[in-house]
């Protein structure tokens, strides 16, 4: 077996049949193991570097003692007080000295457990661990403080991601866990996670004035989203910027926080200032509460970052961004995009991912996006994302006149749902990609548009184009139901760039 093998052992396995499994797999290659049953061995858990752990047992330091190449550990459902207590055993004893990933994502344990999980790492057991994930637990700030505790100690040097997502850890954790920065030892960190934590404006001052203070020059992924902050604490994260301290920043994610157009003119005044975040690949801004000044701000920022590869300006049409933070852009504010793009024969040569999600850019705004395209601004795009921007047929076929003149040839994936196309424009999609006008296995989403079955049939049909030695025309057609929100695909793919680094 490869090394994407993975083994599962579920209950009432016995343990000599699995034995006649393990005799099959290629140990070099070292397949990971999810095991979500009491009956473990020892010696055959010996054989693995990945563990996925669905339940516990009373002898659990014993069954990991031949776990010393064993470098992930994930936690899988696990929250009771004793089975953590187990897993802190294991740690403890030393057992597991070259454990680089500790993964405990959504297992809802609690300050209590997180508390005697620290307090575990204090003693130093796993000098090499790079990786701690906690997202999706009940952190508070007693967690946050038992972090800090143990950050501030040194005995984790060699960190480099620390993911907290959606947790209570609310300004008093961050602002514990930011202190600990001005003694860390370790300057390895790359990626922070600390997006739905309930920061708001006081928790993002903390961690800036930390980093400004002791300046985290390796950091390459921060994700700041849905934490309630607003202009007034955008700020402090654009001081930090103006002072050079993020400029080694690849992805930089602060969707979900109305810092609207004010937040925006400072983000863009600390670019500009020295030229800063030089290497950003990825900006995600969706439901940001942009609205058409905003958007003039984002085309005059735009300009400075001439590697950005990934940029999400849509938003997600749930309740309570209608009235809270929605982008709202309009044709108007596409107007102020391309007139950052128009200066200097400005344009992006690394963007992959385009997000308008949820706006109401209309056929004025289809217009002033193909005029972008039409200046070359971004040959490389692979994604574009126009659901549910009231495009009509006249808007589309202003689209695919550019697909025809090759101006789009790296086009792999167009989502066109809950629009108001009807069959007129989606044939002549469909005729170019049949003429091969877009990258093979395009994908292509038209849910909530009136089609008739005789168009859908005939984009079916491309699934089974398949000429010799040619990839077909088109890998999937989406038909799904309403859901105004972005695409989860489209930000996967954002945040897994193969060129930036990897935060997912």
């Amino acid at each position: 077996m490869n090394t994407s093998t993975e083994l599962l052992v579920g209950k009432d396995i016995q343990w000599c049949t699995i034995e006649q499994v393990i005799s099959f797999l290629d140990t070099s290659h070292r397949p990971s193991l999810r095991l979500v049953s009491k009956d473990f061995d020892e010696f055959i858990m010996g054989l693995f570097t990945k563990i996925i752990l669905c339940q516990t047992t009373e002898d659990l330091p014993h069954l990991f003692k031949n776990c010393q190449s064993l470098v992930y550990l994930e936690v899988n459902g696990i929250s009771k007080p004793l089975d953590v207590s187990r897993i802190c055993q294991v740690l403890e004893d030393g057992i597991l000295p070259n454990l680089l990933t500790l993964d405990f994502q959504y297992s809802r344990i609690t300050d209590r457990n997180i508390v005697h999980l620290f307090h575990t790492l204090e003693t130093g057991c796993c000098p090499h661990l790079n990786t701690i994930r906690l997202s999706n637990n009940a952190m508070g700030v007693a967690g946050a403080s038992a972090m800090a505790s143990c950050l501030s100690l040194g005995v984790l040097n060699e960190i480099k991601e620390i993911d907290l997502n959606h947790n209570l850890i609310f300004a008093g954790g961050i602002k514990k866990i930011s202190r600990a920065f001005m003694n860390f030892h370790s300057r390895n960190l790359e990626d922070v996670n600390i997006s739905r934590c309930h920061l708001a404006n006081p928790g993002i001052r903390f961690f800036c004035e930390s980093m400004n203070g002791c300046p985290l020059i390796t950091l390459r992924s921060l994700r700041l989203y849905w934490n309630s902050i607003n202009s007034g604490g955008i700020k402090h994260l654009a001081l930090s910027i103006s002072l050079g301290i993020l400029d080694s920043l690849e992805v930089l994610d602060i969707s979900k926080n109305p810092i609207g157009w004010k937040g925006i003119e400072r983000l863009t005044e600390s670019v500009m200032r020295g030229n800063h975040l030089p290497h950003l690949k990825v900006l995600m801004m969706h439901s940001c509460k942009l609205r058409t000044k905003g958007m003039r701000w984002t085309g005059i920022m735009i300009r400075f970052l001439r590697e950005i590869e990934v940029l999400s300006i849509g938003s997600e049409e749930l309740e309570w961004t209608i009235k809270y933070a929605d982008n709202n852009i309009k044709a108007k504010g596409m107007s102020y995009l391309v007139e950052g793009m128009r200066r200097e024969s400005f344009f992006l040569p690394r963007l992959r991912i385009l997000d308008l999600t949820n706006n109401k850019i209309k056929q004025e705004g289809i217009g002033y996006l193909v005029e972008m395209i039409q200046n070359n601004n971004f040959p490389n795009l692979e994604e574009l994302s126009l659901i549910s921007n009231d495009i009509r047929d006249e808007g589309l076929l202003k689209l695919i006149a550019m697909m025809r003149y090759g101006f789009l040839p790296h086009l792999k994936t167009i989502y066109l749902s809950d629009n108001k196309l009807r069959d007129e424009s989606v044939k002549q999609l469909t005729a170019a990609l049949a003429a091969r006008k877009l990258a093979a296995n395009a994908e292509l989403y038209l849910g909530c548009n009136k089609l008739s079955s005789g168009v859908v049939q005939s984009l079916v049909s491309l699934l089974y184009l398949r000429p010799e030695s040619q990839d077909p025309p088109l890998k999937y057609v989406v038909l799904e139901k309403k859901r105004k929100e972005i695409p989860e695909r489209l930000i996967q793919n954002a945040l897994a760039n193969p060129t930036a680094f990897s935060v997912c």
